[in-house]
This record gives structure tokens, sequence and C-alpha cells, in this order.
């Protein structure tokens, strides 16, 4: 073998050991990073209104809404298509209307956002989470009757464990909702 092969296989040898040397030095030397997994409180999603029959108690038709049930609050995450079906299924279900503090509309799509003038009628004393694009005409509605509203462009805290993504890019534009909760 040349000479030069055996000098440039030596420092390969070289190279490697002093690589492998130095990763196993950063093992040794790196800290224990401890990760603590915090206890997530269990949130419950109950369905008061669509289109698949979820309890037969239920009315259903064509739409979306869910309470989400945290340990301090309930929200009401879309109002389905129409009032009258949504504030009848809530009462079957036994939830206490005036809980309901907080409102979050995905989209303005009558099937998530047509509940949401005759529920106001019934409780006004919530804050509803909008998409900033909702029109000038849902927002008027929204105070009129009593109603204070948030306009939604970028992801934020919506109450503990419950976070709105922001404004997603539509059409049409929407928001959807990330819930932190126990793993079960």
């Amino acid at each position: 073998m040349s000479p030069k092969i055996l000098i440039l296989i030596g420092i390969l040898i070289f190279t490697g050991t002093v690589i492998w040397f130095a990763i196993q030095i950063e093992k040794v030397t790196q800290p224990e990073i401890s990760i603590e997994s915090k206890e997530e409180p269990e949130i419950t999603l109950i369905s008061v209104y669509d289109n698949y029959q979820v309890n037969p108690n239920l009315e259903t038709a064509w739409g979306f809404a869910t309470v989400i049930k945290t340990p301090k609050e309930l929200i009401l995450f879309d109002t389905g298509g129409n009032s009258e079906i949504l504030l009848s299924n809530i009462e079957k279900l036994g939830i206490n209307l005036s809980l309901i503090k907080k409102v979050v509309i995905s989209h303005i799509h009558s099937d998530h956002l047509g509940g949401l003038e005759g529920f106001l009628k019934k409780n006004s004393n919530v804050t509803v989470f909008i998409p900033s694009s909702f029109p000038q005409s849902i927002k008027n509605m929204i105070v009129q009757k009593g109603a204070k509203f948030v306009e939604i462009s970028a992801p934020r805290k919506i109450s503990d464990f419950v976070y709105t993504t922001g404004e997603l890019y539509g059409p049409p534009e929407e928001q959807a909702l990330i819930i932190d909760s126990k793993k079960d």
C-alpha cells in the first residue's frame, strides 16, 4: 500500500475516533431534561345539535353545535341551523343556559350560525367569538341582542385549556378550536 493511502486511512480513523469521543462526552455532560407532565382537566364535549342521531331524545337537523364543559365553565361552539332545536336539545340535556358565558362561531354558514340569534334572545350574557371577516350585520345583531363580541384574526386563548386557531383562510374564513384535555 502506498504511504499516501495509509496516511489517508489513518486520518479517517483518527477523525472518526475524535467525533465518536466528542459525541460520548456530549452525552455525558448534557444535563437531563425533565419534562413534567401537568395534569390536564377532564373536558367533556356534549353534542347539542347534529345531523346524525347522537341521542334518541334529541332532535336532529342539518348543522352542528356542541357544549364544551370545562372544570370552570361551559362554552357553546357553534349554534346549529335552528335556534328552537338548539334550545330544546340543550334543555332536554339538562344544561343550564345561563351558565354558558362564551359562544364560539366557527364560520358564517347558516348550519353553524343559524341558532345564534335565538340563543341570544334567551341568554345575552355572553361573549361571542367570531372570525374578523364576519359582516357588520352579524356584529350589529350580537350587540342589539345585548351580547358582546370579539373578532378573531389570530390564535388566542378563549378559556383555560381552550384555544382558537385564529381565522383560517377560506372561503369561508373560519376558526377551529384546540382543546388541551386529559388523555384517556
